[in-house]
């Protein structure tokens, strides 16, 4: 989770944000659970208070996770009663963890929160880290590019008050689907080296930062129930609590269509080359270059729709989804001429984007 190498995973209209938790509004009363029982869900008291702000916020974010999953509904609400009634008895353990889960929570929970911590008015010294947590500043934000292109990420430089040192957070981005391929949460910033290999970084504005993050956060409803994604959902909270504090008003480019024009002139440069000229002459497609040319025509469009917009980015990962989208036909002929068809235009799709061969058998074999 926290290694900051490129995930593999892969746009579509996204969902809706699955909102944390209200403070619901129910005659039925939560039950109120000993507090001790809340340790394993909101950490051990003394690691508690002794930890750093990243600390904390990761922590608050883990139990925001799980309250977001399945029937957390109801465990926020034993939570809230529990703290609440710890609150009445000036109980300074329930204080702390709701202080905590402040630092990440919604705005609408984070001032209810703020509002029973004041009523409660409990004297005891707080944790070292209660000016801190929850107030970080955003002051820098990058996008790294890597050669295959099936992931990027947005890269979030931050600073807590009075800090000396900044902190940073990465948000892996699927390319082709829109959503969080994983988060990651660092104490200390990625080295500014000048020399990245085949990784492109560029400086990005705030804003534009925030749209990013709040497109693929449009996605998380498809992530809280997938076994695979429980580290991801962990961090949803964190990475939306910075986002929240970013300006606005920076709008991403909605994906377009291929036109007809478009879509010819790929197909008519791919059937001239050298792969083209050999998938026409082979066997299977004896009837007429019409046949491979239609089926030439559905394989880039297909791949243009998913791929967003760039059809020619064919990676073992991206054909993986190619192969689920186009080779799930029952008829048996047609599937076969797909295939052959992908196989061809794979190698000229590398040659094209100047990755020779380099990943040319590894994206062959994801042809299903």
């Amino acid at each position: 989770m926290n290694d900051r190498a490129p995930r593999k995973s892969g746009r579509v209209t996204p969902k809706s944000t699955r909102p944390s938790p209200q403070v619901p509004a129910t005659d039925t009363p939560a039950p109120i659970v000993p507090l001790e029982a809340l340790q394993n869900f909101l950490g051990d008291l003394d690691e508690l208070r002794n930890s750093d702000p990243l600390g904390i916020e990761i922590r608050s974010s883990f139990a925001w996770g799980i309250m977001q999953r399945g029937d957390g509904l109801e465990l926020f609400r034993a939570v809230l009663a529990t703290l609440t009634d710890g609150l009445r008895r000036g109980s300074p353990d329930a204080r702390d963890y709701m202080r905590m889960l402040a630092t990440v929570a919604e705005t609408g929970v984070a001032k209810r929160f703020a509002q029973l911590l004041r009523q409660a008015a409990i004297i005891a010294l707080p944790p070292r880290w209660v000016n801190y947590a929850g107030r970080a500043v955003v002051e820098h934000a990058y996008i790294y590019e890597y050669e295959l292109g099936d992931t990027y990420t947005v890269n979030l430089i931050c600073r807590f008050p009075d800090a000396e040192r900044q902190h940073e957070l990465v948000a892996f981005i699927d390319a082709s689907l829109g959503w969080f391929a994983d988060i990651g949460a660092f104490s200390e910033v990625s080295p500014m080296d000048d020399d990245l290999g085949e990784v492109h970084r560029r400086e990005i504005s705030l804003a534009e930062a925030r749209a990013h993050l709040e497109r693929a956060l449009g996605f998380a409803p498809a992530l809280f129930e997938h076994p695979d994604a429980r580290k991801i959902v962990a961090r949803l909270r964190l990475i939306a609590h910075y986002a929240e504090s970013l300006p606005s008003g920076f709008e991403l480019p909605e994906r377009e269509p291929l036109t007809d024009d478009e879509r010819d002139v790929i197909v008519d440069a791919f059937l001239a080359s050298s792969h083209g000229q050999a998938l026409i002459e082979s066997a299977e497609f004896s009837d007429g270059q019409e046949v491979a040319r239609d089926l030439v025509r559905t394989f880039v469009v297909t791949a243009h729709n998913i791929l967003d917009g760039k059809p020619l980015r064919l990676t073992p990962q991206s054909m993986g989804l190619l192969s689920l989208a186009l080779l799930s036909e029952d008829a048996e002929a047609g599937v076969a001429l797909m295939r052959q068809v992908m196989r061809a235009f794979v190698p000229y799709a590398h040659e094209h984007n100047g990755w020779d061969d380099r990943y040319l058998a590894d994206t062959l074999a994801a042809i299903d």
